[in-house]
């Protein structure tokens, strides 16, 4: 067997019987703030302890649908359409009248944030497509008329982007408009209408803006009136956000995308160590993350796929050091080289659906999955 075929179903196994409930996957994460920075390597030294932090996050569940929707084509079970049905048949019942869900941590509790949403509707679009069910495309369609109508987008020149935050006014960032692109190009594909393109083109403008010579795109673009943010996590988030564009581009063809992905590529490659681990930001090495690594790997892949140029080492090196990182049961730890020392060994759901999606991408294939 195709060793990331291997990798992968002990992965899907192990996240299976360790995080899902019959309806989702649920379990901690490494939070925000003072549990990210100290309190989840105490939880990680005390495994035996019920710390009582499992969560239910929408953009877990969305690579979830993804997952099973590549297993299925991959192998034809009908097991892989049950877990997606079971999966969106609750994310269409958590989803309020008014089309958004809640953020799960307390840090942002009573926030509706940009990217739930976005990852909630695209796992109802994709269980669409493959159940044919119109309950869930009638959710989708509900997220996106929130999003236009209460969300809101910020405006520079003559350019968009979408609020982090229902309604709340903050900064400029990219990693938003790039995940919305990747939404309303999926949205459009199964509708057939043009008017969920709407801003299309203004964000793509807001992200030639913002894009550095470098290649970057910065984690919060600077604005007269609204302070930036130049680098944070640069190879990690720079890596989603080609994904995102690339799947935007497979659907629409838009050239000024492709040239953005090109930018990002090149500066994405600069990201992999020797060993093939993603670098932590621009500044450091370290700590080391798999899912960086799975990150970096598959936007590299993609990157390769897409004409977009010659990236095919560092992605194998990037890939050969994800698989290594895999424990006997099939999961991954989440991080390791913390403040030198530490390492954070417990089992993220969210994280590890991450790497699932970009290890099938890859799998039995060299072909780019973007959906």
């Amino acid at each position: 067997m195709d060793k990331f075929l291997s990798a992968s179903q002990r992965l899907f196994n192990y996240i299976i019987e360790n995080h899902w409930d019959g309806s989702g996957l649920i379990g901690p994460d490494p939070g925000l703030r003072y549990n990210f920075r100290i309190f989840r390597f105490i939880k990680s030294f005390f495994p035996f302890i019920k710390w009582g932090d499992e969560n239910y996050f929408l953009q877990c569940q969305g690579y979830w649908v993804f997952n099973n929707s590549k297993m299925y084509d991959i192998y034809g079970n009908d097991k892989y359409l049950n877990n997606i049905r079971l999966t969106a048949d609750r994310i269409i019942g958590n989803q309020s009248d008014e089309g958004y869900w809640q953020y799960p941590l307390p840090e942002w509790k009573g926030k509706i944030a940009t990217v739930e949403g976005n990852y909630g509707a695209r796992a109802l679009i994709e269980s669409f497509r493959k159940l044919k069910d119109e309950r869930y495309l009638a959710g989708a369609l509900k997220w996106h008329e929130f999003l236009y109508s209460k969300t809101g987008f910020l405006a520079y020149m003559d350019s968009l982007t979408v609020n982090y935050f229902a309604g709340i006014s903050g900064r400029f960032v990219p990693n938003n408009a790039t995940l919305t692109l990747a939404f309303l190009s999926e949205l459009y594909r199964e509708t057939g209408n043009l008017k969920h393109l709407k801003y299309a083109e203004e964000m793509i403008r807001f992200l030639q803006y913002a894009q550095k010579k470098s290649g970057e795109l910065p984690y919060a673009f600077e604005t007269p009136d609204t302070p930036g943010r130049e680098h944070f996590l640069c190879f990690q988030y720079n890596s989603f956000q080609l994904m995102d564009l690339a799947t935007f581009y497979g659907i629409t063809q838009n050239s000024d995308v492709y040239d953005i992905m090109k930018g990002l590529a090149r500066f994405i490659s600069t990201g992999v160590e020797k060993d093939g681990h993603s670098r932590y930001n621009c500044f450091k090495s370290t700590p080391v993350v798999p899912y960086y690594a799975a990150a970096i790997a598959a936007a590299l892949l993609t990157a390769d796929n897409m004409g977009l140029g010659d990236y095919t080492e560092l992605s194998e090196r990037a890939y050969s050091f994800l698989l290594k990182s895999q424990n006997k049961r099939g999961g991954f730890y989440y991080s390791k080289n913390n403040y030198k020392i530490l390492k954070d060994r417990r089992s993220y759901p969210r994280y590890l659906v991450m790497i699932l999606k970009h290890i099938l991408m890859k799998a039995g294939s060299t072909e780019t999955e973007i959906n």
